[in-house]
């Protein structure tokens, strides 16, 4: 991910499509490429950014996820029709400027960039994000109902944006037994929609997320939080605890 945001980048800090090293250079950041990414491009690596986030709560992805979701609005959104379009204003002019909406064996970038901005604005408490995901899923209704099957990954991120999402705080340090249960007991379960966040200690009034501002670790222990709509629960301090409030 790091190569990623570092390398594929052009000089004004555009990310691009594709990258190819230098020949004979010794250092594996010296290349490039001097095509533009596409609105695929962006989805793809904000979801990937979102899900490592996840996975390590590391602020870096999460924040590398926010930066490159305002680029892509910025280059990607058309204002007038409330969509995003496969290509940049930089990109070359094409007599139509191409959206592709299907859901093929890849995923459109739209439906991928509406699943990431939903995703998104739950975990930083920006609206703006719920925003144009919820625009560009409006633009897709009359696709959805004739033809579904066409368009799996846009009714996935429709169900996201009108169904409650489990929303998951976990506060402790990361080489504790106790919070790798409560991290297998989370994973363990079929839960859609689900937003995790977390911390190695407890997190101050002044914390950006909303998920996570405030949260205390109880009693000095490795603590879970499972909420909806950013109201939770009690907080527990066992896997076995977790598991209860999560069946």
């Amino acid at each position: 991910a790091r190569f990623l945001l570092t390398a594929m980048k052009d000089p004004d800090g555009r990310l691009i499509h594709s990258w190819k090293a230098k020949d004979n250079s010794s250092s594996k950041y010296d290349g490039g490429s001097h095509i533009l990414g596409y609105l695929d491009d962006h989805a793809y690596l904000i979801d990937a950014l979102i899900t490592l986030y996840e996975a390590t709560f590391d602020y870096f992805y999460l924040e590398a996820a926010e930066n490159l979701a305002d680029s892509m609005v910025d280059r990607f959104w058309d204002q007038e029709s409330e969509v995003f379009y496969d290509t940049s204003l930089e990109h070359s002019k094409l007599i139509v400027r191409p959206r592709d909406t299907l859901d093929n064996a890849v995923p459109s970038g739209g439906s991928i960039a509406a699943l990431s901005l939903l995703r998104l604005s739950l975990l930083t408490g920006d609206s703006g994000y719920a925003s144009k995901a919820e625009s560009s899923i409006k633009a897709l209704v009359p696709q959805i109902r004739r033809a579904p099957l066409s368009v799996t990954s846009w009714i996935s991120a429709a169900d996201f944006l009108k169904t409650d999402s489990s929303q998951i705080v976990l506060l402790g340090n990361h080489e504790s037994s106790t919070l790798t249960e409560m991290i297998a007991a989370v994973r363990s379960r079929y839960l859609p929609n689900l937003v995790l966040a977390g911390a190695r200690c407890d997190v101050s009034n002044d914390e950006k997320s909303p998920l996570l501002r405030g949260k205390k670790m109880l009693n000095g222990k490795p603590t879970a939080f499972v909420c909806e709509d950013y109201v939770c629960k009690v907080p527990v301090n066992s896997a076995s605890e977790l598991a209860d409030q999560l069946d």
